[in-house]
Formats: structure tokens, sequence, C-alpha cells
């Protein structure tokens, strides 16, 4: 379907509304790729449609291969466009599983990205343009900055995550968003939060999806990304259990959601690159996603062109094992573990000036804020060394995620010693 037809589809929704020029130039031709996934779609058993080597219908690649799996084909194949169909669909009951309303309500079956930094690219290059204004929560993964700022062009606003007493303010939140002075406002949120490690409890969430709500209601047109690379990592209760896309699937006809995920940390597979892109809304209907999806589609095929058919496969292999959850599960106590280990070593250093703890309960990481010079703090550090993260001047970030337990009182301890003696 020509770029025409997708934005005509599109075009009384509210994604068809933020499509940036490249978004609307997208569509995925039929040409080599949608033709021999046709050819396949047949089970034609004479294929001189791909440029692959083949010998009696397999792939003529190397013996190394079968002790991996037994199937080399799986392996060294090229992978469907949107990525394997069952890895799709264990990752769309994964999801629903985890967030209610997306089992009630229409999405888009996930769409594998090359990771999920891929994932949020693609997001960039559909639905923001040059100069546009988006917003971001503050702190945030430096690399939103280079996506969408340097790449694209964009203008990042940031949402303070905090106010001055440390603590969540949605109506601070409403309030900037009211006072950009747009009608169409793209909000890219991650929870559990890098660098902070911080999710906002059920409360908490249903504030937030409520004050969106109420913007859309005043005629605001909103599209809410939702970047969930450390879903699942929540190491109290605090935490609330969904993705904030599902206290936003189906509150207002305004809203557009997409909801970014991927296997790197939630399925303990770093360097595979298996992401995952999900659209959704209340007035989305199946046209709509049908032709959001050939939209993605046409973004991969331009830049991966398709994602690992390996990591793919050993992904979905390792999600029908038997132990998969329980292993997940393991890993997930390790870091509780750690997390509290790290609360304990800031209780043991007690108040410091020039140093503050921000609120963290998931995720990763724990950071702290710093009225001295976070690089000059972190290079000190080099030199006993221990490596952490400065993001900004007054930012460090630590990484418990990647310390041993027997190490997370010195690394707590020398931190605040760097800070005692700046």
């Amino acid at each position: 379907m020509k770029a025409s037809a997708l934005n005509e589809i599109l075009s009384n929704s509210v994604f068809g509304q933020f499509l940036s020029e490249e978004g609307l130039r997208l569509y995925f031709p039929d040409g080599i790729i949608a033709q021999d996934a046709e050819a396949n779609s047949r089970g034609c058993r004479v294929k001189a449609s791909a440029g692959v080597a083949l010998s009696g219908g397999h792939y003529m690649t190397h013996s190394l291969f079968d002790t991996l799996t037994g199937e080399p084909d799986s392996l060294v194949a090229y992978a469907p466009t949107t990525g394997i169909m069952p890895l799709r669909e264990a990752w769309n009951e994964h999801i629903e599983k985890n967030n209610p309303h997306f089992a009630r309500c229409l999405h888009s079956l996930p769409v594998v990205t090359s990771g999920l930094t891929h994932a949020l690219s693609i997001v960039a290059s559909l639905f923001v343009r040059k100069g546009q204004k988006i917003v971001t929560l503050s702190p945030s993964w430096d690399n939103y900055e280079l996506m969408f700022g340097t790449r694209i062009g964009a203008s990042l606003v940031p949402l303070p995550l905090f106010d001055n007493e440390y603590a969540l303010n949605v109506e601070q939140w409403v309030d900037r968003l009211r006072s950009l002075g747009q009608e169409h406002i793209l909000c890219l949120f991650n929870f559990p939060n890098n660098p902070t490690g911080f999710t906002p409890s059920r409360s908490q969430m249903a504030d937030i999806a409520q004050a969106l709500t109420q913007l859309a209601r005043e005629g605001k047109k909103l599209l809410v990304v939702t970047d969930d690379a450390y879903y699942g990592l929540f190491h109290d209760d605090t935490c609330a259990p969904s993705s904030l896309s599902d206290y936003l699937l189906d509150a207002h006809e305004n809203i557009g959601i997409i909801k970014c995920d991927a296997a790197t940390k939630e399925s303990l597979v770093w360097g595979f690159r298996v992401g995952f892109i999900t659209f959704a809304g209340k007035a989305v209907t199946a046209a709509h996603l049908e032709a959001l999806v050939e939209k993605v589609k046409a973004a991969v095929r331009t830049s991966v062109s398709s994602c690992s058919m390996a990591s793919q496969t050993l992904l979905l292999r390792a999600m029908e094992t038997a132990d998969y959850q329980g292993r997940l599960d393991e890993v997930k106590e390790v870091m509780k573990r750690r997390h509290l280990l790290i609360r304990q070593a800031v209780a043991t250093e007690g108040e410091c000036e020039g140093i503050t703890p921000i609120p963290s309960n998931s995720g990763y990481f724990s950071s702290f804020a710093v009225t001295g010079d976070a690089y000059a703090l972190r290079r000190g550090l080099l030199e006993k060394d221990i490596a952490l993260i400065a993001l900004d001047e007054h930012l460090v970030r630590v990484a418990y995620s990647s310390l041993d337990d027997s190490q997370i009182a010195r690394v707590i301890h020398e931190l605040y010693e760097g800070v005692r003696n700046a």
C-alpha cells in the first residue's frame, strides 16, 4: 500500500496527526521482501525469489550451527520484517499477562525491533519533526537527547520527575504541559526510570493517567510513548506492577499509546538486541493499527532491513523452556537484594552535606544529587578503581546491577567520602 493510502487511513486518528515528514513518506513497497514473503506464505518449493544460498531448500551455512540448535536454518535465515510470528505472539502474551487492559483492548501485535533503542528511533522517525517540542522526564537516559535532539533536531522539554522535596508532583507536570502552548504533545515516559530507579505507585500512576486524560478532554492531542526497558524489576510493593501505557490504553480518544519494551533486561539477553513496539489507543481501529505496522515495516526495512534471526530464535527457545520464568525471578531477587544493600549502605553513611540520595524502588540504578562537580567526583573514584556514571554536573548514577553484594558498601562509602573530601 502506498504512503498516500496509509496516510489517508491514519488521517482520522491521533497517530496520523503526529506523523513527521518522514513518517508521511514511509510505506512498505511491494518489492523483493514483500514478494518473497508472499512466496513463503504460499509454501513455494521452487524459490528463485530471495538472495540466499540454498541447497535442497536448506541454507548452505557452517556446520557449527548444527551443534547449537540442530536447526541451522532457524539461525541464519532472514527474519520477517516484523519479526518471527511465534516470538511476537509470545511477547504479546507476556504484555497482556502483566497489563490487564491490553488483554481487553484492541492493540497491535508487537513488532520486533533491533533493541529498545531502535524502537524509540522508529518513533523519532515516524512522529517527530525538526523543531518540535517533545516532553521527557528529567533526569533521563542521555540517549534521548542524541536520538530526538541531535539526530532529528527536536527540542526536549524536561518534565521534572520530582519537586524540590523529591516528591512526585503531577500537578506541576500538568502546568508544564499546558504552558507549552501546543495542541499536539508527544510525551516520553520511562518507568522504572533510568537513571533514578524510580517507579510510581498504583495511585501515582492513576494520577498521571488522570492528568493526561484531563488534558485530552481539554482538546490536547497526546502521543504517549512508554519506554519500559526495566519493566518487572520492582523491588518493593510501592511500585505499580503495570506499565503507564496500561493505565492510558482506553482513557480518551485524543490519546495514542506507543509501548516500547525489550527482552534486553526483561529476558536477560542484553546483547541480543531484541525489542518491540506496540500501538494502541481508545479510538484506534484495526485499519489504523495495520497502517502503523506498515509504516514501522518501512522504517525497519530502510534501517536494519530485518532484525537478527538468531537472536529471535534463541530468545523464543529460552521463553519456551520450563525454567524460563524461574530464572528471571532468581535474578529479580538478586536485584532486589542489591537495592536493599544500597539503602542500608546509604543509611550507614548518614546525613552528608553535599549529597542526597534520589528516591529509588526499582530497576538497576540508584542516583544521587551532588552539589559539587559530579564529573570531578567520578574521576576521583576512578583513581580508586571504582566506576560510576556522571550524567550532568550534579548527578551521579550507581548501577548496583553490575556490583557483587560484597562491593556495594565500599562503593557507597567511597562515593560519600569523595563528597566529604571535595
